[in-house]
């Protein structure tokens, strides 16, 4: 098993950094708690922070120029230029004291976006297919920290991660309907939590490992982690492929709950990192509009 090193490229200081997605030549990220979606170009050297409010989850770009988003527990729709995001649909009620976590399209541009409960109690959040006006579908119940997706649909594959139970997990998924089933854990990585993830053109999937300080590939055929990627920082939380070739593997990062003294020893805590490690990934599928003539925030397209 290989080892690569990840290299600092945008000291930020993210309290929970999250959601990566390279989309036209930028990376965009959220920092979930300051509810704040980050536009980072490397190559003009050039970051742009956008205060959207609330706990920003997820943020995934879509077919109308607009940014699809999690904000509390809610979807909203926001477009670049926006003042803030403007709420298309309440998922849940504010009493159930959830948020949305992780949310990512499939290679069909659907999305999925699940919520865990503000105190990460055991079972109070779920996994939602949502659709263009933002009403959501429950398609898995009772999780507890719903984290990375990714799909591999020449296998006919959707992974899925729920931090608390420590595994990454396979379904069967209908690329035509959407629809997915038999749940199944193919594997259960050591030294941390499995957080956000993403997926290589070799079906091998790239795992953010919270608590250890690393991102790990795992073969979804035998759950051996087989590569690796240091990061110099404990938590990182997700990862998405970039560039122009989408060769690079860049790295979200957090500094939640570490102490003053474990953020003197780790100053790049909540930063964003890039590493090469030798594989190609996909672009991101954009959200599909739907039929919708008015979908995402009320707006017809550009």
């Amino acid at each position: 098993m290989g080892t690569h090193a990840a290299d600092l490229a945008l000291d930020i200081g993210c309290t929970l950094g999250e959601g990566p997605t390279w989309w036209r030549g930028a990376l965009w990220f959220v920092d979930i708690e300051a509810g704040v979606l980050h536009r980072f170009d490397p190559a003009a050297r050039e970051h742009h922070a956008h205060e959207l409010g609330g706990r920003v989850g997820f943020a995934v770009p879509t077919e109308r120029e607009t940014w699809i988003v999690g904000r509390d527990a809610s979807i909203a729709a926001w477009r670049e230029g926006d003042a803030t995001a403007e709420t298309l649909h309440k998922v849940e009620d504010e009493d159930r004291c959830t948020r949305f976590n992780d949310g990512k399209c499939d290679p069909r541009g659907r999305l999925y976006a699940g919520t865990m409960h503000l105190k990460a109690e055991a079972g109070r959040g779920s996994l939602y297919r949502v659709q263009a006006d933002g009403r959501a579908d429950e398609v898995v119940a009772n999780t507890t920290i719903s984290n990375g997706l990714a799909w591999d649909e020449s296998r006919g594959a959707m992974y899925f991660i729920d931090t608390a139970a420590g595994t990454i997990d396979r379904f069967d998924w209908d690329a035509e309907t959407g629809s997915i089933s038999n749940r199944t854990p193919i594997a259960t990585p050591e030294g941390g939590g499995p957080d956000g993830m993403c997926i290589d053109r070799e079906g091998f999937l790239w795992v953010a490992i919270w608590g250890g300080s690393r991102v790990a590939r795992f073969d979804p055929a035998t759950g051996a982690e087989v590569d690796s990627i240091a990061v110099p920082c404990p938590n990182p939380t997700s990862c998405c492929f970039g560039g122009e070739a989408f060769d690079e593997l860049w790295i979200t990062t957090a500094r939640y709950g570490m102490s003053a003294d474990h953020l003197a020893r780790c100053p790049a805590a909540g930063g964003v990192f890039v590493a090469r490690p030798g594989v190609h990934g996909h672009p991101p599928t954009p959200m599909r509009a739907g039929t919708s003539e008015t979908a995402f925030g009320g707006r017809d397209a550009d």
